[in-house]
């Protein structure tokens, strides 16, 4: 009986976070197409559906935690006033085990959030990528390099900053009639009013005899028709990729010196929200008061509740993240914060004297 219980449980649970899901995403996909569709720099209508449907991991990733508490507290106040948690109650399901069904119910949206994270953000910004790159038509790109094709020159450059204008690790080859003729290896390239200089560079050329030769400079200027604008658009944003992708960003730009904080903010932004998830659902028990005796109006309540505390938590995470960046927080510091609140008050709700089973 009580596996019969647990799979209706859990339907009834699942389909009202997925409906609540499926609601706010439609609003926000419809306007986003309608936002694009009269844009002068898209081919056309498929193109525009097309990009929309490539918000969606993105989508799906800001609006699951939130979605959750809503969907959960509706479907906890329809099965209490239906009677059904009381059946269930009769039948000796203690509520320890239905706060437990509670957290299994939380797996299936900590997989379809981790899912979406490493396989639908990845696709997504990959495809973004590889778009910018067709329409530039002189770029190139090559696993984690970035490759620029100008007139006789081609440059690789390793890692770019958020705005374009601070390039590391760049390589440059000319060749002239299908000879290679000068390598330049610069540490690093910035765009000033004077436009681009390059730092701690070696050159090597070759002169008419076919023989090379080295030489070292710590500043020089770099001719060059780069614009730091299409530079930072191939800059894919931390949000856009995946765990694994921030990880390995934050390791190799670790291992160059370069500054990490960033991606690892990011990837306790992601992390927070995957904790999120299941202690939203669970908190669906305060909107709910399943304990209570069941009333006619718990559904609206639950639903008013649950979308005022949704709003609450989103907007308080957001203020707290950003807080977090500009006072120089610790990465985990901004992310853990409103996920600690949260798992406080679920402490509280689920501690014996107020929730015995």
């Amino acid at each position: 009986m009580n596996s019969i219980l647990l799979r209706y449980f859990l339907y009834r649970l699942s389909s009202l976070i997925g409906f609540v899901l499926m609601v706010f995403m439609s609003f926000f996909l419809v306007f986003s197409f309608l936002e694009r569709i009269g844009d002068e720099n898209v081919a056309g209508t498929l193109q525009v559906l097309w990009d929309v449907i490539l918000l969606i991991p993105e989508l799906l990733q800001k609006l699951l935690p939130p979605c959750c508490a809503i969907g959960s507290a509706v479907a906890l106040a329809r099965l209490d006033r239906q009677r059904e948690l009381l059946a269930m109650r009769l039948h000796g399901v203690k509520r320890t085990k239905i706060a437990l069904w509670i957290a299994a119910t939380s797996i299936v949206w900590l997989a379809t959030y981790a899912l979406t994270s490493e396989i639908g953000l990845a696709a997504s910004a990959k495809y973004s990528r590889e778009s910018a790159v067709r329409g530039a038509g002189s770029f190139l790109d090559h696993q984690e390099d970035l490759w620029i094709h100008q007139d006789s020159k081609y440059i690789r450059i390793k890692n770019i900053s958020a705005g374009g204008r601070l390039l590391h690790r760049i390589t440059e080859f000319t060749s002239e009639q299908g000879s290679l003729v000068e390598i330049l290896d610069a540490h690093s390239a910035a765009h000033g009013e004077d436009g681009w200089m390059l730092r701690s560079l070696i050159m090597m050329q070759r002169d008419e005899a076919g023989q090379w030769h080295s030489s070292r400079s710590e500043l020089m200027p770099w001719q060059t028709r780069l614009n730091p604008d299409i530079v930072a658009s191939f800059n894919l944003a931390p949000d856009s990729l995946s765990m694994l992708q921030l990880a390995g960003n934050i390791s190799r730009l670790a291992k160059a010196d370069l500054p990490t904080l960033r991606f690892q903010r990011a990837l306790w932004n992601r992390i927070a929200d995957m904790l999120a998830i299941p202690l939203l659902i669970v908190m669906g028990l305060w909107a709910a008061g399943f304990a209570a005796r069941p009333r006619d109006e718990t559904v609206k309540k639950a639903a008013g509740l649950a979308t005022a505390g949704a709003i609450v938590y989103y907007f308080s995470t957001v203020i707290v993240r950003q807080t977090g960046v500009e006072a120089g927080w610790p990465a985990p510091a901004g992310p853990l914060l409103p996920v600690a609140f949260i798992a406080a008050l679920v402490a509280l709700r689920l501690a014996p004297r107020k929730f015995s089973g």
